[in-house]
Parts: structure tokens; sequence; C-alpha cells
């Protein structure tokens, strides 16, 4: 009789169920009664129902516990499931339990204490409180390179057994001896074990008493705030600790079946099983297990004071430090503030991803309630405690049967979803009709799609060679895509096409700069600049009607094939505030080395430009700005990106900025299909500038001056992530003639948007360090920072400023302080050209000074300093009248102050890098203007006691057709 065949399908089959039916037998779950017990605020009700629904589904196989705390009151406090499963023991009010790295959390904030009180700065070197620290080369490692674990230290050479690490002495000399695994402060890496020796030696060192963390924790917050967390658990309170268990075969396979993506989370198990940091971090305490076995149930081992991954305690304990902490209960809002920074974000050295890390905590991102992350601290299996400041809550939660990794993926998920009423703001009656009008912007084409300044697609026509495109930024059509080199030009950047005089050349995509992207009959692509291009004409070239031929007839531009410039617009600067032409056609567009320099010679950048309103594609209409006939006021424009940024400080100039200092921002495309230009206008602001440190003013100073001012709105419409945040510092040098000139120190770039649309721009403290670049150079991770670091601060803007503000145009940075005069400016041309505009199709001149020079006013930044300080106080005094009626006051003081301006003869002109004596004649003229303001002095008044010189008409007069309408 042959042998059954162990190989055929049916054996295999056969053999693969049985396996399946003993692990089920095995490791199945026993079916248990449901207990669900605490207290919920009647608000959050929900919050229950969700948790009770976990053991339901079967999230929670064991017991847990949350608890949430709003504005320091306790809203939620419930527990569930059972605290040892096996033996029936159910989770209570009072279980306790490991709760691992969330351990690291609770360090945190015990180290933000002493801060707060003064006895140590994340700044300090730890040598300057642990002088033995320093061997091997860790003498340059700061406290703030502890907390963030970029210390180098995350691993010890020399494991540890039970009563290694319940020595601290023993624990203080092997740190001492350990040499870093990476240059400390260059990159940051998971310190397992190793961040709660780190934390527990430094604080005995700081605090007063020379307490260890188990202790402080004890004394500050156990006994003075009735808190039931340890670090070192005492052995009468070891019967409630609850009974750890790891996920089951079965739960491990399911989740696989259940879900592929977790697979990307098993690199991490890679790592245990090889020689890696992350095995050898494991290692250093080989009696502590908690993945398969579960070693950590063993009550001796919650004695040891082991700061990063055995604190005990709750979820109600967790909630509650963390509460204390966002109300300002243990620390001040400077010491929160601190804690806001964030110091990583690059790839972790140990984990594999990149999680943004600050002083002990991370930032998890939210996006909900107006807050984009939260700070805290996950643990082990799924234990997290959190803390939302803007919103004063604080979340904890524990479980004892440790989750599988699918919850990474769900948490992930949930995290990377927007809120989409983010940006809505509820109070306005014209919500409704804002939200139709987003929804059809979005629904349009993408060739009418904001921003226009960046890219406009092309649109091809039946014949393949022809190109049919408006620059309107440069006022010219362009119609065929082939062209003609007028001159040599040897490439002297990266990325360039040479070209020869003669060459044909195939431009592919154009740009606002000037800088198109060509093609030459050798197939070679690169930057050409379009000032050595001539537009060559092709006998079969198509000569089809525009689609907007129509309109351009209307407004009585010329219609030809060839590439056209619009003739020069009249002057409209007065000649003390006029600036140099960008370019003209003998040049190459210029590639400017910094926002200053962009500043002062390339208007797109002013102010102005993006004041003034500009007409839409149909010229009928404006690009940004709207009239609610029906409420008779400013449509409201929500943006994706509006937020208030608070310059802090930049440290460690080291003496630079003897003349002065300024920091200039700007929003700017880093694309090079667009050849990389700036997008928004250029704001600038005067630092304070230290022996040390540059800082920056909290309101005006004692003359009214708001230049120092530290705060700006950023409003961008743009919706690609290749928009950034571009931040650049620049010091102010005299040269040999005693005049000024600026020279950049560094810049930092801060992303928007990602791919999909979620704003990166998020409500937190930033710490970022200047790279030594120029505005065109990639900023890709290999480039080198400098020491030189920028702090600054992200919120959401108070309700007080968002009216102003959504009334703003689309792309604009400005400065709080300035927001009132613009809103007014805003509603008074919204009236002029909108409402009170007998017809779309007029394009006659219209009288109006206001119309006609505020927005050129306003690049002269003392100016309209000056203005929006005497409009400030007549605002208050006008509080009784309608918006209207202030709006007309608004016009008619203005239009004085213009009219004192330019009758008054020979006025310095303003410059940012004025010598101090210009600058003090400058300041002395503005005071003189703002006090003749503040007596109402009149222009006839003016006129009979002072010299004036003659008004020209034309500056009383607001073109359609002007120099910023149509750019």
């Amino acid at each position: 009789m042959a042998a059954f065949p162990l190989y055929t399908k049916r054996a295999v089959l056969v053999a693969l169920l049985a396996f399946v039916c003993f692990v089920l037998f095995e490791n199945g779950p026993v079916r248990l009664p449901l207990h669900i017990d605490g207290h919920v605020d009647p608000r959050f009700e929900r919050v229950k129902l969700v948790f009770t629904q976990n053991f339901i589904d079967g999230w929670e196989r064991g017991g847990a516990s949350l608890a949430v705390y709003h504005h320091g009151q306790k809203v939620v406090d419930i527990w569930g499931g059972y605290a040892d499963r096996a033996s029936l023991r159910k989770w209570k009010e009072d279980t306790l339990q490991v709760v691992f790295s969330t351990t690291k959390g609770v360090g945190a904030v015990c180290v933000a204490m002493l801060v707060d009180r003064g006895l140590v700065s994340y700044d300090d070197l730890v040598i300057k409180h642990w002088p033995e620290f320093g061997q091997n080369g860790k003498d340059n490692v700061t406290v703030q390179m502890l907390m963030s674990h970029a210390s180098g230290l995350a691993y010890l050479d020399e494991n540890l057994s039970v009563e290694d690490a319940m020595n601290h002495k023993k624990v203080s000399s092997i740190i001492e001896k350990q040499k870093p695994h990476w240059p400390p402060g260059t990159r940051s890496g998971y310190h397992i074990y190793s961040h709660g020796w780190l934390l527990d030696q430094l604080i005995r060192r700081v605090d007063t008493k020379h307490r260890g963390i188990g202790q402080f924790v004890k004394e500050e917050l156990h006994d003075k705030h009735d808190i039931d967390f340890y670090i070192g658990l005492p052995e009468e309170e070891m019967s409630r600790v609850a009974r750890l268990t790891a996920p089951s075969t079965i739960d491990r396979l399911s989740e696989v079946l259940t879900d592929f993506r977790v697979i990307k989370y098993f690199k991490a198990v890679k790592n245990l099983i090889t020689d890696s940091m992350l095995s050898r971090a494991l290692a250093n305490l080989p009696w502590l297990e908690s993945v398969y076995q579960m070693t950590v149930n063993n009550p001796d081992f919650w004695r040891v004071e082991q700061a990063a991954a055995l604190g005990v305690g709750n979820a109600r304990s967790l909630a509650k430090i963390f509460s204390l902490l966002g109300e300002k209960k243990i620390v001040s809002q400077k010491t929160i503030d601190l804690l806001e920074i964030s110091h990583y974000k690059d790839l972790d050295l140990m984990m594999g991803d990149d999680p943004v890390k600050g002083n002990g905590l991370f930032f998890t991102p939210l996006n909900r309630g107006k807050t984009a992350y939260h700070i805290g601290h996950t643990g082990h299996g799924c234990q997290q405690v959190m803390v939302d400041l803007a919103n004063g809550i604080a979340v904890g939660y524990t479980n004892n049967a440790l989750k599988t990794l699918r919850f990474l993926v769900l948490e992930e998920e949930e995290m990377l979803r927007p809120n989409p009423s983010m940006y809505v703001d509820e109070t306005d009656e014209d919500d409704d009709e804002e939200k139709n009008e987003m929804k059809k912007e979005e629904e349009r084409t993408e060739d009418e799609q904001i921003p226009e300044r960046i890219e406009r697609p092309q649109t091809r026509m039946d014949h393949p060679d022809l190109i049919e495109r408006r620059e309107e930024s440069q006022g010219r059509i362009v119609s065929g895509n082939l062209f003609i080199a007028l001159a040599d030009l040897n490439p002297d950047q990266e990325g360039d096409l040479p070209l020869k005089k003669g060459d044909i050349i195939a431009i592919i995509e154009t740009s606002s700069d000037g800088w198109w992207i060509g093609e030459n009959e050798g197939k070679q692509r690169g930057l050409v600049p379009r000032t050595f291009l001539a537009h060559l004409n092709k006998d079969d070239i198509m000569k089809e009607p525009r689609e907007n031929e129509k309109a351009n007839r209307l407004m009585g531009r010329e219609e030809t094939s060839q590439v056209i410039q619009r003739a020069p617009e009249p002057d409209r600067h007065p000649p003390d505030t006029q600036r140099t032409s960008r370019t003209d056609r003998s040049t190459v567009p210029r590639r400017y080395g910094s926002l200053g320099e962009a500043f002062m010679y390339d208007k797109h950048v002013s102010l102005s430009c993006h004041l003034t309103p500009r007409l839409s594609e149909s010229n009928l209409s404006f690009h940004d700005l709207f009239w609610n006939h029906k409420q008779d006021m400013l449509r409201k424009r929500h943006v994706r990106v509006s937020k208030l940024v608070r310059l802090v400080r930049i440290e460690k100039m080291n003496g630079l900025g003897e003349a002065g200092g300024l920091v200039r921002v700007c929003l700017f495309d880093r694309s090079s299909k667009t050849g990389r230009q700036i997008v928004s206008n250029v704001h600038t602001i005067r630092a304070k500038c230290g022996r040390s440190d540059w800082t920056f003013t909290e309101k005006r100073d004692k003359n009214g001056d708001g230049l120092s001012f530290g705060e700006f709105v950023l409003r961008s419409n743009y919706r690609l992530s290749r928009v950034n945040m571009l931040i650049q510092v620049s010091t102010l040098e005299k040269t040999a003639n005693g005049e000024l000139q600026e020279k950049s120190v560094g810049l930092i770039e801060l992303p928007l948007l990602d791919d999909t649309g979620k704003v990166l721009l998020t409500n937190k403290s930033y710490a970022e360090s200047l790279k030594e670049v120029s505005l065109f150079d990639d900023l890709h991770p290999g480039v080198a920072s400098s020491l030189r670091k920028i702090i600054l601060k992200v919120r959401d803007p108070p309700r007080e400023m968002t009216h102003y503000i959504d009334s703003m145009p689309d792309i604009l940075i400005i400065s709080p302080l300035h927001l009132s005069p613009l809103f007014y400016f805003r509603r008074h041309a919204g009236r002029v050209l909108i409402r009170d505009k007998n017809s779309s199709f007029s394009a006659e001149l219209i009288n109006d000074l206001t119309l006609a020079i505020f927005p050129t006013s306003c690049d002269d930044a003392d100016s309209l300093d000056m203005f929006a300080h005497v409009w400030v106080g007549t605002e208050k005094a006008l509080a009784n009248l309608n918006t209207e009626d202030i709006t007309s006051q608004f016009h008619q003081l203005f239009s004085s102050l213009c009219l004192l301006t330019l009758c008054r003869p020979h006025m310095t002109p303003f410059s940012w890098l004025a010598n101090p004596q210009k600058a003090d004649k400058r300041a002395k003229e503005m005071k003189g203007l703002a006090s003749a303001l503040g007596a109402k002095t009149t222009v006839t008044t003016m006129l009979l006691t002072e010299k004036a010189q003659p008004l020209r008409p034309l500056f009383f007069s607001f073109d359609l057709f002007g120099e910023h309408t149509l750019d």
C-alpha cells in the first residue's frame, strides 16, 4: 500500500486548518461581562459611548481608564474592563498600572518646574551642573539636547542589573564614562531607557534638596496636588497595580490579515531581532520584558526609579499633571512657551520614524478646534497623555492589554484628517454665501485658480507648436513658443541654458520673474532670460481668435501675435519715493541674493502692489475685492492659511548688528519650474540688537514706533506645497562713506501646506537654525545650519483681529498694528470701485486721493506706522459711529495726510538703510506730521504758514490701467 503523500494540497490544507484551530483554541478571547464605571460631564457623554464601544468591538481586551480635564475641571473620569482578566479582577477607580514611556512626559514636566524656578535653563551645558558628565566628548551637550533625545546617549555600552538600576551612583558613573554614539546635537534618536537616568541625574544636581526624580514626584506632585502617580512604587500600593498582557498570536496574525498597512511598522520588529541601536538599548535592562514575555509584571521592578519606562499611575493622574501644566498652576507662561518649541523633526535614528521633539515632549498632529498640534507623550501599548494648550484640554489614557500595531495606522489616519471648519468664523452672517463662493472657486478650471502669480498652465491649440499664454504680471501676450536668441549668453548658475546668437529656442514654460524654461535644438533644457529672446514668426502658425479677444478689444489692448509690451504707465510715485525699475530689455532679469535687494528694486514685492485692487481675468471685476450688497460691507475672504506669527528672539548673534539688524519675511515659491520667486510682499521688522541675542518689541515703544514690533499676520491662498514662508535675517554694516549696507546672516523656510492641502504651519513655537544660503540655493537636508537660531511662535489670530484680517487681500504679510487703516482703505475701495461705480465697463480715471495714494504711501513703513498710530486714536473717538461714517472719516484723515505730505518740499525719503543722521531727520518730520494730524491742521492753514510745492493733478486720480491694477 502506497504511503500517503504529505505534500498534496489536501494535506497542506488540513495542516493549516489544524494550526488555525489550535491558535484559536489556545489564544482566543473568552467573553466576560462588561462593566464601565466613573463620572462624565453631560456635555461629554459621547466620550463614554466611544470608550464603551472600544470594549464591545474588541479594541480593549483587558481594562482601561480615560480622563479629561477642561480648563482645570475634571469632565471625564471613566474606567472599565479587568485589571487582571485571568483572575477576573475588575478595574476599579484606584487601579494603577505601569505606563511605560508616558513616564517621560511626567519627567519633562518635572524638569520644566525646575526651569521655571530658575534653577536650570534648557540652554545650559550639562557640565555646568554635572561637571563629571563632560568626559569622552560630552562637554558640549546642553540640557535641551538631553530633553530632545539628541545627546547621542541612546543606549549604554554596559547593561544594568536590577541592583545597578536602583543604585543612582552606579548609574551616574556609567553615564559619565559613556561615549556618545553620534555627535551631540546633530541628530536625534529616541533614548528608550537612558532618557530616564539622564533626567534623574540632572534633577539630583539641580534641585536645591538634591532629590531623585521619584522623591521629587512624590513631594511636588503627589503630596501637593493629590496626584496618584509614582516613579518608584511603595510596597503598600502594589496591590492596586493591573496585570499587563501582550497581544496574543491570533491578535498579531489578525491585524496583518485585517490591514496590511501595519507591515510598515514591522521595521521596528526587524530592529529588535538584529544587532541595531534599538536592540542594544533594550538590552540595557535585560530583565525587563514587555513585548512577548511580561516580566514587567514583577512587583520588584516597580520599585526602580526609572523615569523613562517604569512610572506607575492611571489616566486620572496623567491628565491632572498636564492640566496643571496647561493652566499654569505649576509653571508660568514663559516656561510653557519653551515647551512649545520644537527642536528636531528629522528621521529618528533609533525608531526610523520622524516624530517632532521638543523639550522632553512630543508634538502630535491634531487638526481639531483650531489646534494643529498637541504636546505630550505616548507609551508602549498605546498609553497616552497630552495637553491642547489652545483649548485648555488635557487627556490621559491607560490600558493593560497592550495594543497591536494597527492602532498606529488608525491613529495616523485620524490625525492627518483635516478639519474643514478650521478657518470658518461661525459668527459671520454671510458665511453661507462665502462658503458657496469658495466652492465655486474650487470648481473653476485650473487656469482660473489662485495663485495666478506662481504659475498659469499653457492652453494648447490644434497646432502642436502653438502655445497661447497670457502673462498678467508682465503685461504681455505670447502666441507661439519659438523664439530666437538675440545674443550669446554663458550660464553663470547650474540649470541655466547657454545661448548663441541665432539659436532657435522652444519655450516650455514662462514665469513672471523673467526666467523662462526653454529647449534648444539639441533637446537641452534650462532657464533663459526673456530679454535675450525675440519671438519667431512661423508661416504655419494658425491665427485663430483668442478666447479673450473681445475683452482685450473692449479695454483698448492691441492684438498681435508678437510679444507685446504695454506702454509705461505715468509715474504715480512722488519724487522722494520713486523706486528703481526692476529691469530693462538690455539687462538680464536679476536673481536677487537677498530679500533686501528684491525689496529695493522689485516693485512687485512692495506692499503697494498687493494692496492696490487688482483686476480679475475679465477686467470687469476685481481679483480679491468683493462687495456684499445685501449687507453693504466688504465680503470676507477665508483663505487657506491665516496665521499670526510672533518673532521672539534670534539667538547667538554674538555682537552682530552694531549698526542695526533687519528681519524680512515673504512667501517664496521654491519650484524650479517657475524659476523660484517671491510671491508676496516683503515685510520688514527692525530688530533690537543685543550683545548675544536680537529681540523684538511686543508693543509700540515709548515714542510710538511700531517698526520693531515682532508680530505679523500671514495670509496665503496658495494651494501648492512648494510655497513656503521665508524669513531672512540681515545685519547692517557701515561702508567707507558712512552709509549702511545690508548683509544676509541666514534664512529659514517653513512650509505652509503639504501636497494634500493640509496646513503644516501649525500653532506652536519653532526654534529653527539659520541656513547661510542665498534665496535661490537648494535647502535640502544636507545644507549646513549655523548655530544661530530664530525662535518664533505661530498661532491663530485672536477673534478681535479676524474681522479685519478676513477683509484683507488673499496674499499679504502685514503688522497687526496696521490692520485697522488697511481695513478701512479696503472698505473705501470697495464702495468706490464696486458699490458706487456706475458701470463695470468704464475705464475713466477716478478722482480719489485715498485710492490713488494710500497703497504707494504704505511702501514707506514709517509713514504707514505713523498714520496707523494716529488713526487708532481717532478710531476710538469714533466708536459710536457706524462703519460707513468711520470709513468716511478715514478717507478725510488720510486725504489730509496726503496733502500735508505732498505739499511739503524736500522731505527726507524713507529707507531701512538710512544712516543715523538721515533717520533722525526723517523721524522728526514724521513726528511733525503726526502732530499736525492730531491737531487737525488743515491744508489751507499749512499753505498760509509754510513753504509748499505745487501738486500734480495725476496724484489725485486712480487709474484702472495703473501700475498694479493689471499686475
